[in-house]
């Protein structure tokens, strides 16, 4: 099951003449969105045996029937890579293996991706085989990334003879992994909790679209399938008898760092290493860096630069890249770049070279850069270097030139005007929810453009692209919706008091907003005015404000833009509609 960005989210506000729009960029991208960055210079491959434990058995906390309808268990880890460092991650599971037993405890487990070929097979030894349908691996994987508990399913099902509506549960998915992977089936075991006909849907969804599937490394939230063994001591052969009941986990694939490899068409996947050394005088072997498409750091430290010393870099590919250097002296230096390829975006010499910053050079497909000391004897303390491949982040961005000082207008006259938010609506995935603040209107609500009734005092339930929704009116001034997008600890709430809307985004510590940006600045980066690109941090407020004024190519998510301010193809698009 994928959360928040399982599905493209677009959040719009109505205002008496302003438009604001935010945007998660870390959403599942459409295959085109994916063409054009495979064109901008990144190929991603998995490489599933990153998830291996290999010889070493990893302790496991299993914890069954969790309570919290995300799976039949959960799967706590707390070693790397599969956890970050000092820390733990806990993830839904699944049975994968009726025919054994597992109860709630400590574990020691082999771990595989399910993609792993040293998973436990065995085709013709039962007692050592972890998965019967090896073939239909893909199958399942597709049926996580696609399929959530809190989906509702309305079709025929072959075999069935009314139509199945359901919403689905944690026993419908539970039944459907077992008639996809296991040749024994345990439906009858959860009883009146599973529904069949919802069980079948899915399976033949995840039959008939997921063969061959792959997760997709372009997509931070993608999940692999990980796999749990319980084995005798095999010495690392993966030939131990299987002990207990084989289940699985929905990870994210940006949480095993390391299991995704990219790089730029052409470039052989793998890091590269090197060592830094000083430039004495004469000597041929000057302080460098052979950087490949890997961003690796260079070593920290202090280099004594004898005379005519010089610090040196290359990047065989296009990169981003910035030497930040502090000298002890105030000696003069040079920065020079060769070749045509590497985009040096800016080399920073601190300390007595007063701050000098250098401009970027347009270099595409790879080349060199030197910083030559003219007189030698001095210590470089070694900040760092960063090589960045298309990254978006504090040390590799392009600034927009700064307006000058009367062309940044402040806020500060504007006593005699204000505007508030009168209606604000989301979009995830196909659907939308919108809410306004208008406390002389019993209409309020809309889901997907049609309008919700709501009783007085009491919290009603609803569902947005397989998100709970709850909502109440407390009075006509105060009303209040809240989409639940994991558990209770993420959650996007919308409370009106009165003609103002307010809109809180729970999000803290949250891995799901990675890449987000937009009028509320750039999630990764603790607010910072990135425009569209991604790219370009603009510091003028009203420049920003400027890139991100809504477009004729954005989504419409209001049922109706009446009373708005909005372009002439806007309203002539609303004009046609009615007429």
């Amino acid at each position: 099951m994928k959360y928040a960005t399982a599905t493209a989210a677009t959040l719009l506000l109505l205002t008496q003449g302003a438009f604001g729009l935010f945007r998660d960029q870390s959403t599942k991208k459409d295959h085109e969105q994916i063409q054009r960055k495979l064109e901008q210079g990144m190929v991603c491959e998995l490489d599933h045996t990153y998830a291996q434990s290999a010889d070493t058995e990893v302790r496991v906390y299993v914890r069954s029937y969790p309570g919290d309808g995300d799976g039949l268990f959960d799967i706590t880890v707390r070693k790397e890579p599969w956890a970050p460092a000092g820390g733990s991650v806990t993830n839904p599971g699944w049975c994968i293996d009726y025919d054994r037993f597992i109860s709630t405890g400590y574990y020691s487990m082999d771990i595989f991706s399910a993609f792993d070929p040293e998973l436990h097979y065995h085709n013709n030894n039962p007692n050592k085989r972890a998965v019967d349908k090896r073939e239909n691996l893909p199958n399942l994987a597709w049926m996580i990334n696609h399929i959530n508990v809190g989906d509702y399913i309305n079709a025929y099902v072959p075999g069935y003879s009314s139509k199945c509506r359901r919403t689905i549960k944690w026993q419908d998915m539970q039944g459907a992994i077992w008639r996809i992977i296991d040749n024994n089936n345990g439906e009858s075991w959860l009883g009146s909790s599973n529904s069949n006909c919802a069980s079948e849907w899915i399976k033949r969804e995840a039959m008939s679209k997921g063969n061959n599937y792959v997760p997709d490394c372009m997509d931070a939230n993608e999940l692999v399938p990980l796999v749990y063994v319980v084995d005798t001591d095999d010495g690392g052969t993966n030939n131990g008898d299987i002990t207990n009941q084989v289940i699985m986990s929905e990870t994210k694939l940006k949480s095993i760092e390391g299991m995704c490899k990219c790089a730029p068409p052409g470039v052989p996947f793998g890091s590269y290493t090197g060592n830094p050394q000083c430039h004495s005088g004469g000597s041929t072997t000057p302080f460098g860096y052979d950087y490949g498409w890997k961003m690796n750091g260079c070593q920290a430290g202090s280099y004594t630069l004898d005379t005519g010393g010089e610090i040196k870099g290359s990047c065989a590919v296009a990169a981003q890249i910035i030497l930040d250097v502090e000298c002890n002296d105030d000696k003069s230096a040079t920065i020079s770049w060769s070749g045509t390829g590497g985009s040096v975006m800016a080399i920073k010499v601190k300390g007595g070279f007063g701050g000098t910053v250098y401009p970027a050079s347009d270099m595409r497909n790879g080349g060199t850069f030197v910083a030559g000391f003219n007189n030698g004897g001095q210590r470089a303390d070694i900040s760092h270097i960063e090589i960045c491949l298309n990254c978006v982040g504090p040390e590799c961005y392009v600034v927009e030139d700064p307006p000058a000082p009367d062309a940044d207008p402040t806020e500060t006259d504007r006593s005699d005007f204000w505007s508030s938010v009168e209606t604000a609506a989301i979009g995830i995935g196909q659907d939308t929810l919108e809410i306004r603040a208008n406390p002389d209107s019993d209409e309020w609500l809309w889901i997907n453009g049609n309008m919700v009734k709501v009783a007085e005092g009491e919290w009603a339930k609803a569902s947005i692209s397989g998100f709970m929704v709850r909502y109440k009116q407390t009075s006509s001034a105060v009303r209040e919706a809240i989409i639940y997008l994991e558990g209770p600890k993420e959650k996007i709430s919308f409370k009106t008091f009165k003609s103002f809307v307010r809109i809180d985004v729970d999000w803290k510590d949250s891995q799901n907003y990675g890449g987000a940006l937009g009028l509320l600045g750039s999630y990764d980066h603790e607010g910072a005015m990135f425009g569209r690109d991604g790219k370009t941090l603009i510091k003028n407020h009203h420049k920003f404000g400027q890139e991100w004024q809504v477009e004729d190519s954005e989504p419409r998510l209001f049922h109706s833009y009446e009373g708005a301010v909005v372009n002439k193809n806007e309203r002539a698009h609303d004009d046609e509609k009615e007429a």
